[in-house]
Order: C-alpha cells, then structure tokens, then sequence
C-alpha cells in the first residue's frame, strides 16, 4: 500500500532540507496549497493517509478535507504523544515536545476521534524504550479499549538505531491476553538492514509494516 504522510503540509519546517525558503505568513494560502497536494494523492489513486497532532495542522486540515469526500475506500492513521510548539516559527527554540502519559493520550484522542469514520490505526508516536509507554499499564489498557471499543488496530512508530529492540518489546506486550500491538511503521534505512531481523516474526504473525523509506533523514 502507498501512502501520502502528511507532517509537511500540516509542519512545512518539519523537514529542514529544502531547495527554496517556505513562507508560511499567508495561513490561508497554506492551507489552500495543502489542500491541493491532498486532492492531488487523492486523484492519483492514494487512499492511505498518515497524519498526526505533531504534524502541526495536519489532522485539522486532513479531517476538513475529508468532509469532501464519501469515499468508504479511504483509510487514515493518526498517532498520540507529540506536541507541535513552534507555531510556524521556523526559529522556535523548541518544535515539538513528546510525552507518553495517559492525560496526553486522553487529551490527543478528544481531537483525533473526529477522524473515525476514516481512521483504522492509531499509534503511539516515536515508540521508545525511554519513556516507559511499552510499561505503562495505564496506557496500554486505555489503548486496548479503543481497539475493542472503535474496531481500530493499534500500532507504533519507531526510528533510531534501536528500533528493533523496540519493535521485539512490543511484540511481547498483551492486553486483555492478547497482543495489542497490529501495526509497526518503522524507518527503513538502505544502509541498515538491521530490521530484517525481525521482519520475517512480523510476517508471519501477520502484522503490518509499514516502510518510510530513508537514507538520510534530517530533522529539528
């Protein structure tokens, strides 16, 4: 499955590698030309669309674009645990902050629910060993619920060097005795083949992964 990520229509200094300078000053014109890019995925065949609350105005502006549609093929995921704070200051001392609590889940999913009529996954954002979401019953238990509660699979992100002690975790982690975890979008690097370790356990039990494919990747 192809998809459109959305963090740089929603955050356009995301990614800080560009061939000409982003004036973000018209919020309107922003919008209109994320639109556009949205409308033309959408025409091109593209029905699997990644958006997240620290994408900036990604989920506002994806959940105002699919209010167009009536389209039962379209699928959407959407993550929790990062916060946009820049507010479109490309020299904002600090653009995003990540927290894997429960009132930060709680308070993510109040806005990222309006998206379910689309929505099939939601995922922990940035998954790591650091933050202790992989330990926290509190968590795991309310994201166990909206699986059972809204039919959604329940997945992680992961980068960084050791993704795949993560994604191992992960795959140990039960939920009302079962496995909670149904999809993993992982960073897939050309030069580090390091998940194809785990890639075969993942097939055969039948999990989606999902490939950002990178050689390099620069962010703030």
């Amino acid at each position: 499955m192809i998809g459109l990520g959305t963090a740089a229509l929603g955050r356009p200094q995301y990614i800080n590698v560009r061939t000409e300078s982003c004036d973000n000053s018209n919020l309107a014109e922003f919008r209109k030309q994320s639109f556009i890019v949205l409308e033309e995925a959408y025409n091109l065949g593209i029905r699997y669309f990644d958006t997240a609350p620290g994408y900036g105005l990604a989920e506002e502006l994806l959940l105002e674009w699919l209010q167009t549609k009536d389209d039962k093929t379209i699928e959407v995921a959407t993550k929790w645990g990062y916060t946009y704070t820049a507010n479109f200051d490309v020299n904002a001392t600090v653009h995003e902050v990540k927290e894997h609590s429960l009132a930060k889940l709680k308070e993510q999913w109040a806005f990222s629910k309006q998206l379910l009529h689309y929505l099939k996954v939601y995922q922990i954002h940035s998954a790591t060993l650091e933050t202790g979401v992989l330990e926290n019953t509190e968590v795991l238990e309310y994201l166990g619920y909206l699986k059972k509660e809204f039919n959604l699979k329940i997945g992680l992100t992961t980068t960084g060097t050791n993704q795949v002690e993560v994604i191992k975790k992960a795959l140990n982690v039960l939920v009302y005795d079962e496995p909670i975890f149904d999809v993993f979008q992982v960073t897939y690097n050309f030069l580090d083949q390091s998940l194809q370790e785990v890639l075969d356990k993942l097939i055969s039990k039948k999990i989606n992964c999902y490939k950002r494919s990178l050689s390099k990747r620069k962010g703030f």
